[in-house]
């Protein structure tokens, strides 16, 4: 898929390019033990560098973002978060945080509320 830039840079208007097309890679460290401090997600590509033990990322809410890729290069199990009163594979913020094991990948779709979560062998 196209990155934003890339749709942006072919005459096609922000707001759309936004909605259609990928962003670039960004590299984070997990922090955090629960939803309420996990690093925020700002990238549809997100390679996470640092994993301590029992931190996490939290995603953005799942209506209208693209699919989403987290890389987990990290030491440890790396937990995703839902957004706020969102939903992973039916789970809940609190509880129903993704795990991703060190050295896997995640994709994520979101829609409206809940995302669906697959996590690479």
């Amino acid at each position: 898929m196209a990155t934003v830039q890339r749709l942006m840079a072919s005459g096609m208007q922000a707001m759309n390019a936004s909605h259609l097309g990928q962003t670039s890679v960004s590299s984070i460290a997990a922090a955090g033990a629960s939803a309420g401090n996990a690093t925020a997600i700002t990238s549809s590509f997100t390679y996470v560098t640092t994993a301590p033990s029992n931190t996490g990322v939290i995603l953005k809410n799942a209506g209208g973002q693209p699919e989403t890729v987290i890389y987990n290069g990290g030491a440890n199990t790396l937990k995703v978060y839902p957004a706020t009163s969102e939903k992973i594979n039916n789970g809940t913020a609190t509880t129903g945080a993704l795990s991703v094991p060190t050295l896997k990948a995640a994709i994520l779709v979101g829609n409206e509320g809940a995302w669906i979560g697959i996590v690479s062998a």
